[in-house]
């Protein structure tokens, strides 16, 4: 939340906290709370179990939990994988990956499985 406030206040010194800022954070703050909503739903209630296999929803979500079950340093894009796929962190299903770890060096291969 600090750093959101500071993003806030940013934006508000160059725009002078006009309407504009005011119509902008508030946009900011409600798109944030109902991906947060979203996210937590997966999580909480495996919302995304109930779709079919291969469907948008189901692949998004399967993606999103091999980064908490199989991969930490890879697809960490619930809604979507633009941005894994930008900054290279994007594992797609089925291709196995050499990790090494940062702290041991030791690797650890890994292959997702995305159902």
């Amino acid at each position: 939340i600090p750093i959101m406030l500071g993003d806030h206040l940013w934006v508000g010194l160059l725009t002078g906290f006009t309407a504009f800022w005011i119509a902008a954070m508030a946009g900011y703050n409600l798109g944030y709370c109902l991906y947060e909503l979203l996210h937590w739903t997966h999580h909480a209630t495996g919302f995304a179990q109930r779709f079919a296999p291969g469907t948008v929803m189901r692949v998004r979500a399967d993606l999103h939990e091999s980064h908490h079950f199989q991969d930490l340093a890879a697809n960490f894009g619930f809604i979507t994988s633009f941005w894994d796929k930008a900054l290279g962190t994007y594992a797609a299903p089925g291709v196995r990956r050499t990790r090494r770890s940062p702290s041991t060096g030791a690797e650890r291969e890994a292959t997702l499985s995305v159902q």
